[in-house]
């Protein structure tokens, strides 16, 4: 094939026709062809940016070097998420910039970036939206521009700190910053190239920063969509944008207490416009399958450890059981759960079933609206045989991995909002969601790589919270504890929040529980989720506060156990 011809560029026509690769007559105020094709002119490039490498304390470090010990990161945590917004807003460098070429920029930290060659070489694993906002209203906008270069997978790992660094600062100053933010009288595409930059800082610090980092940029997004959701909705791309935001919001919400507003995959106070507007349940596409989907299990996982908390506490009519909690989570040291945040939850428990089975229709929806080859499948022949080691008859068999991760979060969510385990199960008693889950989990192909395939929140994680802390039979849990292996040969999850060591920890615990004859609902680490435990891949010192009920009594208990005196197997 011949080589591609290069279609000779203006340096001075409008952002338009450049992008097209169009000659433009630059009259002004908006050129011919803009008005010609109906579309806004929008404008011709002012000064290039030049910016100076200066290290700043809020520039993340990558995953490989940030370790510095839990005590830093426990003072870091208590200087609180408003300091660390003040800190990464207000750092920033006054005066004029500058642009150099991508390949000069191998090791050079002030890298020049032209406006096409970013088109050319935008980040493929971004969503689309962000591709659609920097072709239209955002092409030639620089924080923007930073903040996809961040993601590009050409640049060495100090070079998109730099970017990332730069588009914080630059977004500091810029029209488009916090002061725009609550302003009902912002421009429109101005608080959407905001969300859009935030939206990339933060998935950037879900792959290679921190959860404070990501937690901050989270809380400044969510100012902007409670601001101006209203008006975001009426506009295709904005409502593209909001889908795509929630879902990377998701990373962040999956890992607050349940009983706290973060963990709301939406703005407090937006719940009811967000359903129809940022995931409608049409959203039948492949993208928008899954984002919606990645919706509802982070909605699924906070209703549902919210039921869970409020049965365990049903039977508490003097509040003692209630008090010794908050004791616990004191000596834990992790927060103790303010006056609005009752574990006991006031809401009614009609209402709150109410809620439950608004979900559980939500993700019927969503998986009738799948393709039927994305479904499982059983092979049934007359050589199948129970394996007297697997706890189910015969595992789902799926088109690809992919699908298989789909339906599991799937009946993940579904067992969230189940009604097991509570007060009054029986060891006879059968979850047909756990059985769904554990035979698609069978379903992998082991023998192919799961590490090209995104997988938020890990699938250790959902394992431990769904079928460990579910209430499992002990050959279940004996099954899972020679699984995990496997499960982690066929690949690391780079978002992962439990790491195996200690996923084995906990399963070990419940198993020694399981054989008292105790079962575990629930588990409180004394550490935070900003001390990146995903990140700790050999053993640490640990406590955890165990909730669970005795399977004989019915009788609830409370103990705070050291996991570091727990084997692995």
């Amino acid at each position: 094939m011949a080589p591609r011809t290069r279609i000779p560029r203006s340096r001075t026509g409008c952002m338009s026709c450049r992008r097209r690769h169009t000659k433009c007559d630059e009259e002004r105020p908006q050129c011919r062809n803009c008005v010609r094709l109906g579309i806004d002119c929008p404008g011709y490039p002012s000064a290039t940016l030049q910016f100076i490498n200066s290290s700043s304390a809020s520039v993340p470090t990558s995953r490989g070097r940030r370790r510095k010990g839990v005590e830093e990161r426990q003072e870091q945590a208590r200087s609180g998420a408003d300091a660390e917004i003040a800190a990464q807003l207000e750092d920033h460098h006054d005066g004029d910039y500058q642009i150099a070429t991508p390949n000069e920029a191998e090791h050079d930290s002030d890298v020049l970036v032209d406006n096409t060659w970013v088109s050319d070489h935008f980040p493929p694993q971004l969503p689309a939206v962000f591709r659609s906002i920097w072709e239209s209203i955002g092409f030639g906008n620089k924080v923007i521009m930073c903040a996809v270069l961040a993601h590009a997978s050409s640049h060495p790992a100090d070079t998109a700190m730099g970017f990332y660094s730069r588009a914080l600062r630059a977004l500091s100053v810029s029209t488009q910053g916090p002061t725009s933010w609550d302003s009902p009288n912002s421009d429109l595409h101005g608080v959407t190239v905001s969300l859009a930059v935030l939206a990339l800082l933060q998935l950037y610090e879900m792959k290679h920063g921190t959860f404070l980092g990501g937690f901050t940029h989270c809380r400044q997004a969510d100012q902007i969509v409670a601001a101006h959701l209203d008006r975001m909705r009426t506009w295709e791309m904005g409502r593209r944008l909001l889908r795509a935001w929630v879902s990377i919001k998701c990373w962040i919400s999956f890992q607050c207490q349940p009983w706290t507003s973060y963990a709301s995959p939406f703005p407090p106070g937006t719940d009811d416009v967000s359903w129809n507007v940022l995931v409608p349940p049409a959203a039948a596409d492949a993208a928008g399958g899954s984002e919606l989907l990645l919706v509802l299990l982070c909605e699924a996982r906070r209703q549902g450890l919210n039921a869970l908390h409020a049965r365990f506490f049903a039977n508490d009519n003097t509040g003692v059981e209630y008090q010794r909690l908050l004791r616990n989570f004191e000596a834990l040291g992790n927060g103790v759960p303010g006056t609005d945040e009752d574990l006991r939850s006031p809401t009614p428990a009609d209402a709150r079933e109410s809620q439950l089975g608004q979900l559980r229709a939500r993700l019927d929806a969503w998986h009738e609206s799948q393709p039927l080859d994305d479904l499982p499948m059983i092979r049934a022949t007359s050589r199948s045989q129970q394996d007297p080691n697997v706890p189910c008859h015969r595992p789902f068999v799926f088109r690809s991995n992919q699908a298989a991760l789909s339906f599991i979060r799937f009946a993940a969510a579904q067992v969230y909002l189940s009604a097991s385990p509570g007060l009054g199960h029986r060891d006879e008693d059968t979850d047909e969601w756990l059985t769904l889950l554990i035979q698609a989990v069978l379903g992998l192909n082991l023998d192919r790589s799961l590490e090209s395939i995104d997988m938020p929140f890990g699938l250790f994680h959902l394992l431990l919270q769904c079928i460990v802390l579910r209430g499992a039979s002990i050959q279940t849990l004996e099954w899972l504890m020679d699984f995990a292996p496997r499960l982690e040969a066929a690949g690391s999850y780079t978002l992962g929040l439990v790491p195996i060591w200690m996923f084995k920890r906990l399963t070990m615990l419940v198993l020694r529980e399981r054989r008292a004859g105790r079962i575990v609902l629930s588990l409180f680490p004394d550490f935070k989720a900003n001390e990146e435990i995903a990140d700790t891949r050999s053993p640490m010192a640990a406590r955890v506060l165990v909730l669970g009920v005795d399977a004989a009594s019915q009788d609830t208990f409370q103990t705070i156990v050291d996991i570091s005196t727990i084997p692995e197997s």
